[in-house]
């Protein structure tokens, strides 16, 4: 089982958190706004997943108010635009999934995509190579 490194005090601080009971993953934690909480993935598929959850019980995309999904559009633009912007990052291209299968409480995954890797990041985080953090997108709309 996980636990969290963060203070008590720090741990007060965050918003409720339901999809994280148990606040297993609170290191993951990066900015809450009206409708939706933005976390870093542990499980980082690519470099720089990560995942856009209601702040409400809510389980189908067809349930969110026409708030919930302009403040969603907001919430994605603003990721892709820092980790784009961030030399150390630019995805050529994010995918984006949504099951719910597991966890019934609606979550987007937002997944960038590179063309080639960026083994320099990981060998200056002290991280071995590991050929998962690379996954070939395919070639950039731009390109075709």
């Amino acid at each position: 089982m996980r636990s969290t490194n963060l203070s008590s005090a720090k741990l007060a601080q965050l918003p409720e958190r339901p999809w994280d009971p148990d606040n297993r993953y609170t290191e993951g934690f990066i900015k809450a706004f009206n409708c939706w909480c933005l976390e870093i993935s542990y499980r980082q598929h690519t470099l720089g997943c990560y995942i856009v959850f209601a702040r409400r019980q809510v389980e189908r995309i067809s349930e969110l108010s026409s708030e919930e999904l302009t403040e969603l559009a907001f919430v994605n633009s603003e990721i892709e635009t820092a980790l784009t912007s961030n030399p150390i990052f630019r995805p050529d291209q994010f995918n984006y999934l949504q099951f719910g299968n597991q966890l019934h409480h609606l979550h987007l995954h937002g997944i960038p995509r590179y063309v080639s890797p960026r083994e320099a990041f990981l060998k200056a985080a002290g991280f071995e190579i590991l050929h998962h953090y690379y996954r070939p997108a395919d070639k950039p709309r731009s390109e075709q």
